[in-house]
């Protein structure tokens, strides 16, 4: 169960579970599809110079969001990246680039997980400031007053603004994982669910039947 409790946040959740038959894929296993978004990235966007990316529709509540905290949305530089530079990206299990593809698709903020080192418990609360949480880079940071946080029994998954904690990170080894895509002001549930679709699509297409995927409950508590 996910129980959102930001007044001003929607979040939505799937899992997705591979059994013990399903194929360590690699990075060329999986570059095929990789390469079909990146074209289609560059058809939309790949005449696009920075400041315009930064205006597309689908990226604006999220620049708006971060531009109140005084920060950057970091996913339109992701996508100028991709597109324009040809960027590989960084590969570590399709578990990961699926939720990077999704990123880039969709320009909604999302975050994966290790499923089997998240606590039940699972919440989306508004940051009081000052909540520490170690980034995946080592960083520790502070989570600003009234952002958007994912929370389990434990501690801190995301801060909204800051990133993902290192904790319950993905690894090569992860068998199980966990979704979560967030939508500030002007990001509908139905934009959400579309995004986590996509995300599924991509895991199916190289999983198959060896993959299972589940919607996580969620309720709402503002």
């Amino acid at each position: 169960m996910l129980i959102n409790k930001h007044p001003d946040f929607e979040v939505q959740g799937i899992t997705a579970r591979l059994n013990l038959a399903a194929p360590r894929l690699s990075q060329q296993d999986i570059e095929e599809r990789i390469e079909t978004v990146r074209s289609t990235l560059i058809s939309r966007y790949g005449g696009m110079e920075r400041k315009e990316l930064k205006q597309l529709d689908m990226l604006q509540p999220f620049v708006r969001y971060f531009k109140g905290f005084k920060k950057t949305y970091h996913l339109f530089l992701q996508l100028e990246s991709f597109a324009h530079k040809h960027r590989p990206l960084p590969f570590i299990t399709p578990l990961v680039s699926a939720y990077f593809l999704t990123e880039l698709e969709t320009g909604i903020l999302a975050s994966a997980h290790d499923l089997d080192k998240i606590v039940p418990g699972l919440s989306l609360v508004p940051a009081e400031g000052g909540e520490k949480l170690t980034l995946i880079s080592g960083e520790e940071r502070t989570a600003p007053a009234g952002d958007a946080l994912l929370k389990d029994a434990e501690g801190l998954l995301t801060c909204v603004i800051q990133g993902q904690d290192s904790r319950t990170v993905l690894s090569r080894k992860s068998l199980n994982a966990a979704y979560f895509v967030y939508g500030p002001p002007g990001i509908t549930d139905d934009e959400l669910g579309a995004a986590l679709k996509l995300l599924e699509n991509h895991l199916t297409s190289w999983y198959g039947d060896n993959i299972k995927i589940e919607q996580i409950p969620d309720a709402v508590q503002k």
